[in-house]
């Protein structure tokens, strides 16, 4: 199952990096599932060590997917910004040529 995780992981990486947001989320719903039918793992019955390093690689790829997320709020903030801006500037345009 953390193989599974961890594929999943890297294929919402590519998709993150590639700005395919909705394919990112829809892959997050399935990822989340196999976490619950996963965690917690049975000490007795895993390898902890190798366990142990597949979870920190699915954690520095879900700080990777993270961080481009910032990214793309931030871009997305802006543009927002300046279309406001640009309407305010319209609405303005517009208030006084009709006086």
């Amino acid at each position: 199952m953390l193989g599974r995780l961890i594929h999943l992981s890297q294929e919402m990486l590519l998709f993150a990096e590639q700005g395919e947001w909705e394919r990112v989320t829809e892959m997050q719903i399935e990822r989340q599932q196999i976490m619950e039918d996963t965690f917690p793992l049975d000490p007795q019955v895993i390898d902890v060590d190798g366990a142990t390093g597949q979870i920190r690689l699915i954690l520095d790829l879900d700080q990777q997917i993270t961080q481009l997320a910032r990214v793309q709020r931030k871009e997305v903030g802006l543009l927002l910004s300046k279309l406001s801006h640009g309407r305010t500037a319209t609405k303005a345009y517009q208030d006084t040529s009709r006086r």
